[in-house]
């Protein structure tokens, strides 16, 4: 995870233009929440299929990131860039 004006240095650096960039840190927390609150409702069968060490690594990091999103820790963006007009990809 990097810094959103570094991720979109090294998209820009090859020529693609951002056309649009929204920050979706709110609505991580709130499906991270969603994650984490169908984990703990199914945490029993978790357990009978991946182990109780599996399932407890899960708990923490739904667990931390839902927190981490919450508190502004961590976020995500999604940016839209497109290759400029006469330009292709082989």
């Amino acid at each position: 995870m990097r810094p959103p004006g570094v991720t979109l240095d090294l998209l820009t650096a090859p020529g693609l233009e951002l056309i649009g960039a929204r920050a979706m840190r709110e609505h991580y927390a709130w499906t991270a929440e969603q994650w984490r609150r169908r984990f703990l409702a199914h945490r029993e069968r978790i357990v009978e299929g991946w182990g109780e060490e599996t399932a407890r690594v899960w708990d923490l990091y739904l667990t931390g990131g839902t927190r981490s999103f919450a508190e502004g820790r961590m976020g995500v963006e999604q940016f839209v860039l497109r290759r400029p007009e006469g330009t292709f990809a082989l």
